[in-house]
């Protein structure tokens, strides 16, 4: 049985956003009353990160405003447009700035409920409708109240909730073990790297600069035209782009994006082709460096330093060549590289377990959102 819709302006008893007060960002204080912006509103989480805060007598000027515990939070405007989350109970007195929607729901509408319907693919599609074209990325109040959601009875909203909430409390719980791991990393990493990228003298340990252990160079880019829909993974400035007929690199390498977005760190899996928009660094003597340790201890230095350029920021060959690190005994390197190998396989663990909990919680929601499967309320 497929569930009756309403439209949900009738299921709402406020439809209302706030505004950026005077002065911008400017107008911001160190404590004070929170101030929710769209980057705060995550698909079915509120973050604090972040945060900004206001003086009282601003929030007071902006009552109409005022969220309130179980209110729905909607971006409605910029590139996180359709996010959404619920105002936890404990976050206290808070406003929000006019990137975010206010949802109150009425008695015959659950929170979490309508939240989890505005994050399916039901509702991205009806916010989806309204974008169409292109014109804008932003929903107006008219079009938000037109929105048609399915009405289970109120006990059986609930009880959708309380199992969707089971996968959300799973998700936190894998999102937790992710942090910890993460952060043990970092900390193994700032241990046993810290005195290569700061390249201080370490007895056993020599010093040198990337120009003596490799040899970085950009490759010709491609165009999106020469692409193919299989082959050879092709990878630009920071991620893979599409593929190619052929590799530029049969083996792997470590890539550096060296165009527009500048520093970042990539260990790119071979064969592969590696775009101009990286600087690959090739012939890695394999007798002085372990490739995954020397990865590792690049990804934790980063290259900022030697960004050049501000309206088209840029990395070049003859700065790269003269970073400095300390290269520790190759056996020592490869002790290194496993134990950071072994926390990364850990890290990619988590993350396929958190995706699968994700994956099982959509297919969930679309089947209870739609009637199609039913619970007892």
């Amino acid at each position: 049985m497929v569930f009756r819709k309403e439209k949900l302006g009738a299921l709402l008893s406020k439809v209302g956003s706030g505004v950026t007060p005077k002065g911008g960002s400017d107008s911001y204080v160190s404590e004070g009353v929170p101030l929710i912006r769209s980057q705060n509103v995550l698909w079915g989480k509120l973050s604090t990160e972040s945060i900004a805060y206001i003086e009282a007598k601003q929030h007071a000027k902006m009552s109409g405003s005022v969220v309130r515990p179980n209110d729905v939070l909607l971006n409605i405007t910029g590139a996180s447009i359709g996010r959404a989350c619920v105002v936890p109970s404990t976050l206290g007195e808070a406003n929000v700035n006019q990137h975010v929607c206010i949802l109150r729901v009425g008695e015959n509408l659950d929170s979490t409920f309508l939240c989890n319907f505005l994050i399916s693919q039901q509702g991205q599609r009806e916010i989806a409708l309204f974008q169409a074209g292109g014109n804008r990325e932003g929903l107006n109040y008219e079009q938000v109240r037109s929105f048609e959601i399915p009405l289970p009875s109120l006990a059986e909203q609930r009880k959708i909730a309380e199992i969707l909430r089971t996968w959300d409390e799973a998700i936190e719980t894998a999102e937790a073990e992710l942090r910890a791991k993460q952060e043990r990393k970092r900390g193994l990493m700032i241990k046993c790297l810290g005195p290569a990228i700061e390249a201080r003298g370490v007895n056993g340990w020599r010093t040198v600069r990337l120009g003596e252990i490799c040899n970085p160079q950009q490759w010709a880019t491609i165009v999106q035209s020469q692409m193919t829909e299989t082959g050879i993974p092709v990878y630009g400035a920071n991620s893979y782009i599409g593929f190619f007929s052929e590799a530029n690199h049969e083996d792997d390498v470590i890539a550096v994006s060296c165009r527009g977005s500048c520093g970042e760190v990539a260990f790119v899996s071979g064969p592969s082709y590696v775009t101009g928009n990286s600087m690959c660094l090739d012939d890695l003597s394999s007798e002085k460096v372990n490739i995954y340790w020397l990865y590792q201890c690049l990804k934790l230095r980063g290259f900022r330093d030697i960004i050049s350029g501000s309206a088209q920021p840029q990395i070049i060959r003859k700065d790269v060549i003269k970073v400095k690190i300390s290269l520790p005994p190759l056996p020592a390197q490869e002790k290194t590289a496993e134990v950071l190998l072994s926390a990364d396989h850990d890290i990619e663990t988590i993350n396929n377990r958190i995706e699968s909990l994700r994956t099982q919680k959509r297919g969930l929601m679309q089947k209870l959102l739609t009637g199609e499967v039913r619970v007892a309320a």
